[in-house]
């Protein structure tokens, strides 16, 4: 190593320990991280260009920033605190998810899922319609051809059936539930028990990040004249969340 480099990381006269310090470590945690992402690979759990390809990138650029950076070692050492705690969030929750099932990892997923939502003049964002996928972590997602969460009715089927429309944000289309999950679901399954069978449909108006204003411009474009609404405050949102359910005799 050339004195010009033993001197810029601290390792000659006058010695700079700050810098050597915050170097080593930094190395130390590119091997890591060059490690976890050849482990991934050989497991088939890391491809280019994906989501998690590009968290590994992330890391790597900013612990070349801190050896950039080794001048000013409160600045290196603050983007060295920074990447630690990016490296422990992701492959640490990784590898406590495999020790103990269940838990939740907060590494990138390895590949991009297709966008559930499109922009919307009044309501900034809509479900695409039509649109069906299996995310990575299994949850099956699925928006009927008018972009409700939510499978199409048969032909027929709305002739027969009262519609229940339930309006919400994103307790209402349960953005972390996969199909036959969702509340909406589950209200679908509790009303065809016993004389309720085959006189009512679920339709799923949820959009996560909606609220009554949303809900006030969703309504009239989706209800038939005679609608009759009640509405209940989500009792799992951080903040009151009103969740409107509608019955009516027609609905979009």
């Amino acid at each position: 190593m050339s004195n010009r480099m033993l001197a810029y990381v601290g390792f000659s006269r006058p010695y700079r320990f700050e810098r050597a310090i915050i170097a080593f470590v930094a190395l130390i945690l590119a091997l890591a991280v060059l490690l976890a992402a050849g482990w991934l690979f050989e497991l088939d759990e890391l491809t280019a260009f994906g989501p998690r390809a590009f968290y590994f990138l992330y890391l790597l650029v900013l612990f070349t920033l801190v050896v950039a950076l080794l001048r000013w070692p409160r600045i290196a050492g603050a983007l060295l605190i920074l990447a630690l705690v990016d490296f422990g969030w992701g492959v640490g929750s990784y590898a406590l998810r495999h020790a103990a099932p269940g838990e939740a990892s907060l590494l990138p997923p390895d590949k991009s899922e297709p966008q559930r939502f499109h922009w919307h003049a009044l309501l900034q964002v809509v479900p695409i319609p039509s649109l069906r996928f299996t995310s990575a972590t299994g949850l099956a997602i699925s928006h009927s051809s008018e972009g409700t969460r939510g499978r199409d009715p048969a032909p027929g089927e709305l002739a027969t059936r009262n519609v229940v429309a339930t309006f919400g944000g994103s307790t209402t289309y349960d953005i972390g539930a996969s199909e036959g999950d969702t509340w909406s679901d589950r209200l679908a399954a509790a009303l065809e028990q016993g004389d309720g069978k085959g006189r009512f449909f679920i339709v799923n108006h949820g959009v996560p990040g909606y609220t009554t204003v949303e809900h006030l411009i969703q309504t009239p474009s989706t209800m038939s004249a005679g609608t009759t609404c009640a509405t209940r405050t989500s009792p799992i949102s951080i903040r009151p969340m009103p969740i409107f359910i509608c019955r009516a005799r027609s609905i979009r």
